[in-house]
């Protein structure tokens, strides 16, 4: 394991905890979900070569989060959304930290903030109709893309130069739509479904397209715990239900040319941050090689 990405690791943990507890303190419901619920279940805490940390909530949970985060959130930190950072091309939400850089290969030619950073995914009701299901994704994924060339992202796809090159052609027209009127139509396609019950829900800002849903249930009342890096975090009722839909047989490890981080990491500065957690201590950021588990 490298240090740097250990420490990278610890940062992060560390923005968990500040999301952990300012839900605590309001009483608003979050959980682990994607590699980081596959970390606390298969490792207990990161994937080894992991370099992100995903939390979810539900869409009314995240509203409220994100209004209070603009307050309650640490001044170390930065709440990062479409309406704090002009630049900025998601419809989810991060938690930064100020004075640090975490350079993307995606972002190194637009203006967002850079800081080392967590994601806050919201979970919106899912149709349980199957036309409904593509026709929901289709719309949701262009403006998905389309906001992301409005804000100058790069393609995340190395092996296909002709992305790009679409993006760039895109680009032009752009010039003539807001970045507003982009957010509030993703904003409408994620949510148009809210109004009524279905049987799953579904994060439709992950990196898993369509497959990331979970039935509405699991996260109904209370929600379970499990332990990551020694921390109790919320998580999904059946978890494994939400983890083998995703990835499958997800106790099996990758093989070793595929156990990588994914985020293409250009550049790292951490600044002056200290890692706050006071219950980890200097030898925390040595783990076992991950070619070795």
């Amino acid at each position: 394991m490298d240090f740097e990405l250990r420490r990278i690791q610890l940062c992060q943990l560390d923005l968990a905890l500040e999301v952990k507890r300012i839900c605590e303190k309001y009483e608003i419901k979050y959980f682990l979900i994607g590699g980081t619920l596959l970390g606390a279940v298969r490792h207990g805490g990161f994937i080894p070569w992991d370099d992100d940390l995903d939390i979810g909530m539900l869409r009314n949970d995240y509203d409220r989060f994100i209004n209070i985060a603009k307050e309650e959130l640490n001044k170390e930190y930065f709440l990062q959304t479409n309406q704090t950072d002009r630049h900025y091309g998601f419809g989810f939400a991060k938690i930064k930290i100020n004075n640090t850089i975490f350079l993307e290969e995606i972002t190194r030619k637009n203006n967002t903030h850079k800081g080392i950073f967590i994601d806050i995914f919201p979970f919106d009701n899912m149709p349980d109709n199957i036309k409904q299901q593509k026709w929901h994704s289709i719309k949701v994924r262009l403006y998905r893309h389309l906001l992301l060339i409005k804000c100058r992202y790069l393609s995340s796809d190395k092996n296909k130069k002709y992305k790009q090159i679409i993006m760039n052609i895109v680009s032009v027209p752009l010039l003539f739509i807001t970045k507003k009127f982009l957010v509030r139509k993703l904003v409408r396609e994620e949510t148009r479904y809210n109004n009524k019950k279905t049987i799953n829900k579904i994060n439709l800002e992950g990196s898993y397209k369509y497959r990331e849903h979970i039935a509405a249930k699991l996260l109904d009342n209370n929600l379970s715990t499990i332990n990551f890096e020694n921390i109790s975090f919320y998580t999904p009722n059946s978890p494994e239900l939400y983890l083998k839909n995703l990835y499958g047989d997800y106790l099996k490890l990758p093989p070793i040319d595929k156990r990588q981080n994914r985020h293409g990491i250009v550049k790292i500065d951490f600044g002056n941050y200290v890692i706050r957690n006071k219950n980890l201590k200097s030898s925390d950021y040595i783990l076992e090689d991950s070619t070795k588990i």
